[in-house]
This record gives C-alpha cells, structure tokens and sequence, in this order.
C-alpha cells in the first residue's frame, strides 16, 4: 500500500511540474543530439567512403607521367616493394564535338579502381564508351558521341575512334565530385566529366598511368593516420625509385622524336625529285584535237537542213489539232458551268430538306414537352388538394394537444408545493449536523495536537535513552580492549623468552597502557555517576510522565470515537432524506420539461402550419402560371407545324425543277465525248510523223555526238592533266616549304623540351581528387566541431538541469517530511526524485541518440550529396558515445536528485514541514558606494539586493544565458567567416579573371596568335608574368599542397590583377628585391614568419628556398609572389614571362569558359587556370558548413529558449510568497512583474556580454582548426554576430515577462501565503 502511494505521488510530481519535465526533456534532448550527431556524422562519412572504395578497390596510389610511362619505367614500378597489385592504362583529354565540354577518358581496368555501374554495360568494343552518368540527362544508352582529340607535338592521336556508342553510365571511385574534376588541355581548360572505353581503344606506345595497391594497406582504414603513414613511406621509395626516369626519359623521347624529323627531311627530298617528269606528256594531245574538231562541224551542217523541211510539215499539223482543242475546251467549259449549277442546286434542296426535317424535330421536341407539362399540371393540382385537407387535420390535432398539457400544469403546482415543504425540514436537520460536526472536528484537531506533541517527546526520551545506553557500552568496550592489551604484554613478559631490551619495551608498554586503563577507568566512573545515573532518573520520570498524558489520550479517542458515530448516523439519515428530496425534485424537472417539450412541440407545429399553408398558396400560384405557359405552348406549336407543310411544299417543285435540268446536261456530255474522239484519230497521225522524223535525225545526231564525246573526252584528259600537273607542282612545293618549316619547328622544340615528371599521387592528390579531399574535410570539419560544440553546449544544459533538480527538491521539501513522518525511509523518497530526474533525462536522452543518430548526419548528408556521387551516408549505431550521453544525463539530472534529496532528509521530520530558511541579508558592494546607493530608487536597490543574495541563481542565469549566447555568437560568426571569402579573395584581392600559360617552347607565329587573342574586343586588359608551380607536403593528412608562383613583369601595374594586403594592418605591400610574398594560409602551414627562409619544391623536385618578407591576406590556395630580380636569384636563370594575368570585359562563368575556350585551341598554349575552380571548390565547403552551422545555432537557440524558461520559472515559483507579499502592499501588476523580472534583465544583460567573450574564444578555436591546408576561414567578426544574439536573447526575455506579468495577474494571493505555512 505504502508503494502504490509513494509511485502516485511520483506521477502526481511528474504531472503538476510538466513545464519543468519536459524542460530537463528539452535540455538533455538538445545536448544528446548535438553530441551524437557530431560526433557520429563524421564517422558514418567515413565508413560510407572506405565502403564504397573497398567495393570499387580504388588504389593506394597512381603515378602519372607527364610524357607517359615506358618499358623502363614499368620495370622500375614492378619491382616496387610491398606491392600487392598494379595496373596499367592510358588516359586523354577529348571534348565533346560542337561543345567546349572537356571530358578524360581512361582506359578501363581489370580489378583496380572499378566504376559503379549506373545504367546499362560496360564497353567492350573499341566504338563503346560509358560515360560520366552527370551526363545522363543530355544522353541515353544508345546514343552517339562524337569526340575530338588534340594531337600532340608529334600530331599523333591516340584514341583510334573518333565516335563512339555511349552502352552504360558510370560513377567512378577515384573523381567523387562534378567539381574541379581537374584541369584539362582540351575545352575551356577545366574538365567536366569523364569516360571508359576497353585498353584497346587506345593507340599508344606506352602507358600513361599506373595504379597501385600495397599488402600493407588492404583493409585498412584510409582515414587513419595509420594508413596516412604506410603510405607515405611508399610513396617517399616511389619518388626514390623515379628520381633518374626523368632524365632517361627525355632522352629517349628527344632521340625518338629525332629519329621522326631525319624521316621527315629524307622524304622532303624524294618529293623534289617528282615535280621534274610530267611536263612532256601535256604537249602531244593538243594537235589531235584540233583536227577532230573541223570533220565534226561539216557533219552538224547537213542535219541541220533536213530537220528543217520536216519541221514546217508537223507544224502545220499541229496547228489544226490545236483549233480542234481550243472548240472542244470551251464546249468542256460550258458542260462544266452547268454541272456545278446543278450540283449548287442539289446542295440547296439538300439544305432545304435538313431545314424541314430539323423544324420537324422541334416540332415533335415541342409536343412532347407539352405532354410531360399537362401531365405536371394534373399532377400539381391533386397534390394541392391534399395539402389543404392535411392542414385542416393539423389544427384540429393542435386543440387536443393544448388540452393535456393544460391539466399537466395543475397536478405539477400541486408537487411543488409538497416537494418545498420537505425541503425546508431537510435544511434545519442539516444546520444542526452541520453545527456538531465542527465542534467535534475542534476536539479531535486538539486531540492530534497532542498525540503529535507526545509522539515528539516519546521519540526524543528514545533518542536520549539510546544516546546514554551507546555511551556507556563505548566506554566499557574501550576498558575491555585496554586489559585484553594489557594481559597479552603481559603474558609474552611472562614467556621469559626476551631479552632485557625487549622486556624493558614490554614493560613500558604495559605501564603506559596501564595507565590508559586508570584514565578510562575514571573517566566511565564519572560519567556513572554525574550523566548516566542521573539522565536515566530523568528518563524515567519523563517516561512516567508520558504513560499518564497517553492514557488521558486514549479515554478522549474513545469520547470521539463515539461522537463520530453518532455524527455518521446523523449522516446516513440525512443523505437518505437529501436523496428523497433530490429523487422528487427530478421527477418534477422531468414532468416539467414533458410540458415544456409539449409546448414547443405545439409552437413548432403551429409554425409549421402556418409555413405550410403559405407553401400550399404559393403552389397553386405555380399551377396558374403553369397553365397559362401550356396554353401559350400549344398555340406556338400549331404556328410551326403550318410552316413546316408550306416548306415541304417549296421543296417537292425544287425537285422536279432539278431533274429536268439534269437530262439536258447529260446530252450535251455525248456530244462532246465523240468530237473529242475524232480529235484523237488526228494526234496519233501527227505522232507517227513525228517519231520518223525524231528516229532519222538521232541516228544523225548520235554519230555526231560520238564524235564530239571522244574529242570532248581527249580535251577534258588534257586539260585534267595540265590542272593537275600544274596544281600539283604548286602544292608540293608548298607542302616542302611547310614541312621544312615544321621540322625546323620540330628541331627547336626538341631542343627545348622540359623534363618530364612523375607525380606520384595518393587518392587525395590523384587528379580529379578533389571531390576526395572535399569530403574527407568535411568529415573532419563535423569531427572538429563535435570536439567543441556540443561538449560546451552539454555543459550549460546540464549545469542548467543541475539547477533544476535541486530546486525541485526544494520545492518539494515539505512532501518530503511528510512522507518521512508516515513511516517511509530516506531510500523511498530519494527514489522520488531519483525516477522524476531518470525520467525526464532519459526520455529526452534516448530522442536525442535517435535524431543524433539519424537527422544530423542526413542533414550533413544533403548539403554535399549534390556535388558527390558516393552512396547515401550509411548510418551506423555508435554504443559508445550514446552510453556516454546517458551516463552525462544521469550525472545532470540524477546524481544532483540523489544528493539534494540525502542532505535534505538528514533533518528530522518536523523540521522538514516546515519552510527553509531563507537566505540571511547582508551589505552588498553597491551600498558601500553612497553616493549611488543613495540616488536608486526603493525597487533598484531591492534588485540589487537580490542579485547579490542568491548567488547561485545569478551565476547560473549569467552562465545558462552566457552559453547560449556563445553557441548562437561562434555559429553566426563562423558562418560569417565563411560566407565572404569568395567574394574577398576573387571580388577585392585578385582582379583577373584567368591564368592562360603559354607552352616551354613558343614560336612567332604560335606567340602573334596568343597575341591577337589577348588584343581582342573581349579583353580588358592583360599582364605578363613568370607562372611556376610549386609543392610542399603538409596539413593534417600530408598532402602534397600545390603552390603557385606568380612572378609579374611589370611590377607597377601588378597591383590592377593582385591586390598584396597585410590583413591585421590593412597596409598595401609591395614585392621587395631582397624576399617574397606569400599567402596567410601557406605561412601558417609552414610556420613561417617574416624574416625566415622556406623551401618549395618544383615541378622536378628540385628545392627552391626564398626568403619571406612579407605575408599576404589570401583565403583559398597557396600563393607565392616575387619580383624578377628575386626570382632570378631563386632559379638561377634569366627571367622570362610565360603566362599571362587576364582580366575580360564580361566576368561571367559562361563567358569565362568561352574565351579560356579560345585560348585553349591556340597551339602555344599549355593550359588555363580559371578562378572559378578554386570558388567551386570553396563554395563546396562553404555550403556543407554553413548547413551544418545553421542546424547548431538552431539548437542554441532552443538552447536559449529552455535556459530562460527554466531560469525564469524557477525564480518567479521560488519567490511567489514575496511576490505575493508585494502585491498585496498595493503593488500594480507591471510593478510587480518588474520586480521580480528587473533582475531577469539585468542578468540576461550581463550573461549576452559574457556569452559575446566566450563566443569569439570558441569563433576562433573553430576558424583554427577546422579549414582545410589549403583555405583559410576570415577571423574578422560581423556585427550581426553581435546583434543576432543579442536580439533572440533579448526576444525571449520580453515574450518570458509577457508571460511572466500574465502569470502573475491570475496569483491567488492568499492561497500564496498560506502554501508555506
């Protein structure tokens, strides 16, 4: 019973104080799903990566070479040690015909770096081709793709087909993203996707690629540093083993392509050989074919004569027929005005006949309708006389009715009379119950009065006859323990196996405890005889005293015990008569309400009568109006029968007319049909006349055309000949010039070629990689977040709920005592408290996991899953951390709960029934300042006073209000860092819009066109420079970072494409002689400061070091900048540009792709660099952040919402009896509410400044940690980092003190008071 009694007051906890449940709820929701989702996302990222580049076996590390990979080259990579696989394959760069899209095709593999098949097959065929499926909404499988490649120095090509069946789509596990897939020698110098085709789709004498696994790191985690570490090791032999291939291969190509040019001049020579030999075959032909002209021309004369006669013969002929003709058409014309009237005739009495048949239609429509509206009519009029005869009925029904109800009205006047007669007797028995029940409940509340005071006393003579009892057994336990000690020294003295210094010890050990014993001896004497003795007399007395004061206790329980039932009994017959008298007062309402339900009924029909009847009058209006319609109706019907027979009438003589006309036609048809006849006979005469004369003259003519087609034939092949000869001779000797210019070309290029390179490149460095390294940067940037962000946040909500629970026990102080007076121990009510706070913790915990678990990494998800083609982020449940969340719940809410709760039932139960103690009053700092102290008002210094006097409460709402406005403040600012720095990087410090280099080796003609391109309308303007690239090895993976070196020409003019900016001071730097610039970002990430000396490796590895003289603000990339002069110093060459700065008219993205497209097809041009790569790849990063930044400063905000909330209430309950005290003074409602909010405000006040110094500490941990090596995060804050917060803060104080004042207004006063006493 005690159980079932303590769980209903559990629940009763639970549900009177649901705002603060479900606010302990919120607060351990919130930090359990900030925890777990940050701290799980980044994990599920990589597992879903590692999975699908298992899958698909993405190798460890490709090497690339930029002149392709030889036999040599091969041999050195197949010995490479811990190799545990290595494939082979070719790759190039091709744009799509029509377009200026880039793509790479790869040869496909066999089992290293795989593709997802997306839709349909893989190629097979050397014409079969699977492309990126980002293209699947502009093809389908099956369609046609026409490619075209750039040859290269030598004019090869290596693809052997140029259009291809597209069988498949396709993703691939090496190029993640559609952005910044890498940049390309075809298109606009960006590519845009990529292919596969078979390995023998390729046309190549070496490879141009090598992909490689390693035993050492199959199955391992490509996230660990781990595998981060094995495989620098491999990648450091790989650079080892091909730190010679470099020169041997140039030597190779340089005596291949050598080899080409001695063929190339060899074949030059043969070609001026044949230009000599066919001059004297023209000659011989002209002759023949002068004679054969003369012999041609007497023949054509002859004919001509003969033809002439027969000609004039057939056209007198001719002209006969053709009167014969011109009488017959006009016969035909008139035959065929005839017939098209009697065809317009025969359409009109149609027409005529439709017209009768659809007036004969209406007319039988008409009649019909008539009918149906006679029988309506008969129809109506029987309804009508029914409705009266009804009518008639119902009054007659209405006067009984009125009748009954009228006798009912007199026997229920009768009832009342009786029923007020028994009531009035009811209520002076009831007065006199009334009267002895407050006389007994006086005596029995003095009788629990005192039973309560003996009780009290009882437990404290047994608390004191214990207390004596324990003292004296203490003392003779300690007597006890001293002469066991002292017996068994003495027992070892008496062995007599010791020797004199022993024994001596022994001996002084006894006599020390001996005296010990006499010490304890006297002491248990004295508390004998001047506490024990007497305070157990005392006991007795009391006790004695007691047993005579329960006696006189029980005799008053028997006196009221009887009162009580003799006030039952009166009891019993006083409900029964209320029960009587409550039975007789529903029998009357009931028959009242019968009368009165009979007199709305009576009402209802009247009206119903009445609205009938009206009804029945407007009916027979109807049926009047109808009739007169019928009447109407059958008039009109008669009109347009009698004009229906007048037109049947018309039509019939029509009719007749048209067939007589119709015999005159057809006798006039026979006429004509025999002279045409005659006509005939006369034509086929004149054709037989015609076809003789036509047979002898081609006889004639084809003899003469004979003769002409073998001279024509003769002058053609001459003529042919002599073009083609002369043609030929012109195109060989321009073909020679153009190929002596060409290997003169080809010589000097050779003689120029750079080193080729190998780069050896992990997943993260392989081009096109970008995509890999976005999304590991975005798993670690969620990864470094969670270090931060929802351990702080966790920390406010728990100090929070920490508050909470033990305000909880506070308030419920007085239950408590009361519990433990009914008999429940301290264990019972500490599991009260202990259950609401494992409740209210784990049940928002548990959400929490959940939407940890599942929200936030979709969330994270949806921000990059445009961009990227991995599968959907695999979820995976994370023991740890959500054992974590639930042991940091139970230490917010439950161990505060525990420990509150055993302090406070340390004190007697009757110390708990009463009201703590408040807090004592003491001078505060501010009233030590009299001059202030003295200008506040009476409500200011009660404010002040306050603040100072709960401490706890004002430290708790400064750092609950500091938290949240941290959390909101780091996130804002973040999100500002992030947002502009596209805009300042590519807006205000760099001005060009493209980087357009030019090739090692550059000749006139190939330089005047990169000229004219940089001249066109399109340009704006342009600068030359030096443009190298640079490497280091660094950042948290070990990337390899790229680096660019731009060195300008004209060093006044630098500042229009590169504004060089110090970001603390704002000051302009200009490039020294004596050092260079470089990126704020790349310093970082060598440490490097003004003064000190870098080194960079080159695109050959050789190392670069220059000296650092000043550090520039640059957000994304790296950059190093230098005068020529420095960098001469820095290669040890002269200086030369090789690039150019380029800054177009039209910035746009489109625009940008179109003229990089232009520079792209120039043959000096090596490559373009677009800013826009670098943006894409930012705005990757930026997007996914700032997504994730948004759902956090939701969750602080909520945060906010719940601290205050909390705060707030707790305050406001806390205070209800002052607040109620107040009122009750005379204090206004929005006095009242400022006195207590006042302190709301300032706090909150105070809690936003020291959220803004806790927020910019966290802004800037984030902006330090969590940018990749290559971009930096702006540290400058926004003012909206200040004003938002600060405003949602501000905001929920003002709609909490609206609440607040609207709470207050509706505070029983009394009922406050009176709660605590």
């Amino acid at each position: 019973m005690k159980k079932k009694m303590l769980w209903k007051d559990i629940r009763k906890s639970i549900t009177k104080s649901k705002g603060r449940f479900f606010s302990i709820m919120g607060l351990m929701l919130i930090g359990s799903f900030a925890l777990i989702g940050l701290k799980v996302t980044g994990p599920d990222m990589r597992a879903t990566g590692e999975h699908y580049f298992d899958e698909l076996n993405v190798s460890d590390i490709t090497v690339i070479g930029s002149m392709g990979i030889d036999d040599d080259d091969v041999e050195i990579l197949d010995k490479t040690s811990g190799l545990a696989d290595i494939e082979y394959g070719y790759l190039k760069d091709v744009t799509i015909d029509d377009s200026h899209t880039a793509i790479r095709v790869f040869s496909m593999g066999e089992d290293i770096s795989d593709y997802e098949l997306v839709e349909g097959q893989l190629p097979k065929a050397n014409n079969e081709i699977a492309i990126d499926a980002s293209f699947d909404d502009q093809y389908q499988v099956g369609d046609k793709i026409d490619l075209s490649e750039q040859a290269d120095a030598s004019g090869d090509t290596v693809l052997k087909e140029d259009t291809y069946e597209i069988v498949g789509f396709v993703y691939s596990g090496e190029i993640l993203s559609n952005l910044n897939q890498d940049a390309s020698t075809a298109g606009t110098g960006a590519l845009k996707g990529y292919a596969i085709v078979p390995e023998s789709a390729f046309d190549s004498d070496v490879y141009m690629l090598a992909r490689l696994r390693f035993d050492d790191l199959i199955d391992i985690d490509p996230y660990s540093d781990t595998y981060t570490e094995r495989l620098q090791v491999h990648k450091d032999d790989l650079d080892d083993a091909l730190a010679d291939q470099p020169e041997n291969r140039l030597e190779t190509i340089k005596n291949d392509y050598q080899s080409e040019i001695d063929d190339g001049q060899k074949q030059i020579d043969d070609a001026k050989k044949k230009l000599a030999d066919g001059q004297a075959q023209l000659d011989d032909a002209e002759q023949q074919l002068i004679d054969g002209q003369a012999e041609i021309d007497d023949a054509q004369n002859q004919l001509d004569t003969k033809v002439a006669d027969a000609t004039a013969q057939i056209n007198d002929g001719a002209n006969q027929i053709a009167n014969a003709h011109t009488t017959i058409d006009d016969s035909q014309a008139q035959l065929d005005a005839a017939k098209t009237q009697l065809a317009n005739g025969q359409a009109t009495l149609d027409e005529k006949w439709h017209q009768l048949q659809d007036g004969k239609a209406k007319l039988n429509q008409a009649k019909k309708q008539l009918n149906d509206s006679q029988n309506q009519l008969t129809t109506a009029r029987s309804q009508l006389d029914q409705g009266q005869k009804a009518i008639a009925n119902g009054y007659s029904q209405l006067a009984e009715k009125k009748a009954q109800i009228n006798s009912a009205e007199a026997e229920i006047a009768e009832a009342n009379a009786t029923f007020e007669s028994k009531q009035a007797e009811y209520d002076n028995k009831y007065s006199e119950y009334t009267k002895n029940l407050n006389a007994f409940e006086e005596k029995q509340a003095d009788y629990e009065a005192k039973a309560s005071q003996v009780e009290g006393a009882q437990n404290q003579l047994d608390q004191n006859n214990q207390e004596l009892a324990n003292g004296k057994a203490n003392y003779e336990k300690g007597i006890q323990a001293l002469t066991e000690q002292i017996t068994s020294l003495q027992n070892k003295l008496d062995a007599g196996d010791l020797n004199e210094a022993d024994s001596a010890d022994l001996q002084a050990q006894i006599a020390d405890l001996q005296e010990e014993l006499d010490a304890s001896q006297s002491e248990y004497e004295s508390f004998m005889n001047s506490t024990y003795t007497p305070g157990m007399a005392k006991i007795e007395a009391s006790q004695a005293e007691l047993d005579q004061q329960k006696s006189a206790l029980e005799s008053a329980k028997s006196q009221l015990d009887a009162g009580q039932e003799q006030l039952n009994s009166a009891k019993a017959q006083l409900d029964s008569a209320n029960k009587q008298l409550s039975d007789g007062n529903a029998a009357l309402s009931s028959n009242q309400a019968k009368i009165d339900d009979g007199k709305a009924q009576i009402e209802a029909a009247t009206a119903s009568l009445s609205e009938n009847e009206a009804l029945l009058q407007e009916k027979e209006a109807a049926y009047q109006d109808g009739l007169s319609k019928y009447n109407a109706g059958i008039q009109s019907y008669n009109d347009g029968l009698n004009t229906y027979y007048e037109g049947l009438a018309q039509w019939t003589a029509g009719v007749e007319t048209l067939d007589k006309k119709s015999a005159e036609y057809q006798a006039n048809v026979d006429k004509l049909a025999q002279a045409k006849a005659e006509l005939a006979d006369k034509e086929a005469e004149l054709a037989q006349a015609e076809d003789q004369l036509a047979t002898e003259s081609a006889d004639a003519e084809a003899q003469i055309a004979d003769a002409k087609e073998s001279l024509a034939k003769g002058q053609a092949e001459y003529e042919d000949k002599a073009a083609e000869f002369s043609k030929t001779k012109a195109d060989a000797e321009d073909e020679i010039a153009d190929k002596e210019d060409e290997l003169a070309e080809a010589q000097e290029m050779v003689d120029n070629l750079s080193l080729p390179t190998y780069s050896v490149n992990s997943r993260r460095e392989i081009p096109g990689s970008d995509g890999y390294k976005i999304y590991s940067t975005i798993s670690n940037i969620v990864d470094s977040l969670a270090n931060i962000f929802p351990i702080f946040l966790y920390f406010v909500a728990a100090l929070v709920t920490f508050t909470t629970m033990t305000r909880f026990v506070d308030e419920e102080r007085t239950k408590s005592g009361t519990l433990k007076a009914l008999g429940y121990d301290d264990q019972d009510v500490i599991k009260k408290f202990t259950f609401y706070g494992l409740t209210a913790s784990l049940s928002g915990t548990i959400l929490g996991i959940i939407l940890g678990h599942t929200l936030l990494p979709y969330i994270v998800y949806n921000a990059y899953s445009a961009s990227y083609t991995l599968p959907a982020i695999e979820l995976h449940f994370h023991w740890a951390v959500s054992l974590v969340a639930i042991l940091l719940a139970l230490l917010a809410a439950v161990l505060p709960a525990y420990l509150v709760a055993k302090r406070e039932l340390q004190e007697q139960p009757a110390q708990l029934l009463l009201p703590k103690a408040p807090s004592a009053g003491s001078k505060i700092l501010l009233e030590r300042i009299t001059p202030i102290w003295n200008r506040m008002s009476f409500t200011h210094k009660v404010t002040a006073r306050n603040i100072f006097r709960y401490k706890q409460r004002m430290l708790m709402t400064i750092f609950g209000v500091a938290g949240a406005t941290a959390l909101l403040f780091s996130g804002l600012s973040v999100q500002a860092s992030i947002g502009e720095i596209n805009q300042r990087q590519f807006g205000e410090l760099i001005h060009y819009d493209m980087i357009v280099a030019e090739n090692d080796y550059v000749s006139d003609q190939q330089n005047d066109e990169i000229k004219d391109t940089l001249s066109s309308q399109d340009i704006d303007q342009f600068g030359e420079v030096e443009y190298q690239e640079l490497t280091t090895v660094g950042g948290k993976q070990n990337d390899t970072q790229d680096i660019t070196l731009i060195s300008p020409e004209n060093l006044d003019e630098f500042s229009d494409y590169i504004q060089l900016t110090e970001r603390g001071s704002d000051e302009t730097l200009n490039l020294p002689d004596d050092g260079v610039v470089i990126s704020e970002r790349l310093a970082s990430l060598l440490n490097a400061e003004v003064g000190d000396t870098i080194t960079l490796q080159d695109t050959n590895g050789k190392d670069r070091e220059m000296k650092v003289s000043g550090i520039t603000e640059m957000y994304i990339g790296h950059f190093v900048f230098a005068s020529p002069q420095v960098y001469e110093t820095i290669y040890g060459e002269d200086y030369q540009s090789n690039a150019y700065l380029v800054s177009l008219k039209d910035d746009s993205i489109n625009n940008t792709e179109n003229q990089a497209a232009k520079f792209i097809e120039l043959d000096g041009v090596a490559g373009v660099v677009q800013n826009t790569t670098l943006m894409n790849q930012i705005d990757t990063i930026v997007h996914s952040l700032d997504k994730i930044m948004t759902v956090l400063i939701v969750v602080a905000g909520l945060l906010g919402i719940v601290i205050l909330y909390n705060l707030t209430n707790i305050n406001v309950s806390e205070r209800m009896r002052e607040l109620s005290t107040i009122k009750v003074l005379g204090f206004f409602d929005n006095e009242v509410t400022l006195y207590i909010y006042r302190e709301t405000i300032v706090l909150t006040a105070l809690g936003i400044l020291v959220g803004f110094g806790i927020g910019e500490m966290l802004h800037q941990y984030i902006i330090r940690i969590v940018p990749p090596a290559d971009v930096m995060f702006n540290p400058a804050l926004a003012a909206t980092s200040f004003i938002v917060p600060a405003v949602i803060i501000g905001s929920i104080t003002a709609v909490l003190a609206y609440i607040i004042y609207k709470r207050l207004q509706h505070v029983d006063m009394l009922e406050a008071l009176k709660s605590v006493d």
